[in-house]
């Protein structure tokens, strides 16, 4: 995951943006400018996130660098979150109205947005998820395993098979 660019908040050029969003199953980006304040707050927050959600992968967009998506994606005011999945845009973060319109919001504040649009999972969530994808392919394997001995042994019947109640 590492290798996708989870655990870290980077920029993106435009060449890049679709496959790194269609590549993580979520992606927060921040469409911005760095002239603005604003976007250099919300900058300082999600850095803080993306280290703490590995789901997820945390982008930053220079809005006049990506004149294509920003139309497409119908961006008019900076800074903007948008959220993906499978990439798909599904919500979006406009401004700072989610936050009282106040520049000194907590980053928990925008955490609990995260989490509530399911941007973000829930640590343990996501870790019990995490081990149950492995424990399926454990089982898979098991079974596989399994379907290979039979196939090798072969089937041949033993005394319990020859004792059919339907005689």
């Amino acid at each position: 995951m590492e290798r996708l660019g989870h655990g870290s908040y980077s920029s993106i050029a435009e060449e890049d943006f679709l496959s790194a969003v269609t590549s993580s199953h979520t992606c927060v980006v921040h469409f911005s400018l760095d002239e603005f304040e604003r976007c250099k707050i919300l900058d300082k927050h999600l850095q803080s996130l993306s280290q703490k959600y590995f789901q997820t992968r945390f982008m930053k967009a220079n809005a006049p660098d990506l004149p294509f998506f920003t139309e497409k994606l119908n961006v008019k005011v900076l800074p903007c979150l948008i959220l993906f999945k499978n990439g798909v845009a599904f919500d979006r973060i406009v401004g700072f109205e989610d936050f009282g319109n106040k520049d000194d919001y907590k980053t928990m504040a925008l955490e609990k947005r995260l989490l509530e649009a399911g941007a973000v999972e829930e640590e343990e969530k996501a870790i019990e998820e995490e081990e149950k994808g492995d424990e399926q392919i454990d089982k898979e394997e098991v079974m596989r395993e399994l379907a290979n001995r039979r196939m090798k042994r072969g089937f041949h019947k033993t005394e319990s098979d020859e004792d059919s109640d339907f005689d």
